[in-house]
């Protein structure tokens, strides 16, 4: 039975393609400043034991993008990261706090 984090980390790469196939965003924030922040903290996904495939070829260190979704009764906020750290095939994906969203 996958754990938690595991079925959590499933949702936000699926939902990361999904939004990014949509091109909208309501934010854009850079990683460094997203990290100066108050957030919920950071999610950390290793590809280090997945093949190429799985792993993909447009990650590169410090160029990689990543979309959160914040969500209100209904209401939907975008939230593009961009220039994440991803050395080592590891993605800390840092989750920033916005106010009145989830």
């Amino acid at each position: 039975m996958p754990s938690i984090l595991a079925r959590l980390s499933v949702c936000i790469i699926l939902s990361l393609f999904m939004v990014s196939c949509s091109g909208s965003f309501d934010k854009t924030i850079d990683y460094q400043d997203a990290k100066q922040m108050p957030g919920y903290g950071y999610i950390v996904m290793d590809f280090r034991l997945a093949n190429e495939m799985a792993y993909g070829n447009g990650y590169i260190p410090g160029k990689t993008n990543y979309t959160i979704s914040y969500k209100n009764k209904g209401d939907f906020f975008f939230v593009d990261i961009q220039h994440a750290d991803f050395r080592n095939r590891i993605l800390k994906a840092y989750i920033p706090y916005m106010k009145g969203y989830t």
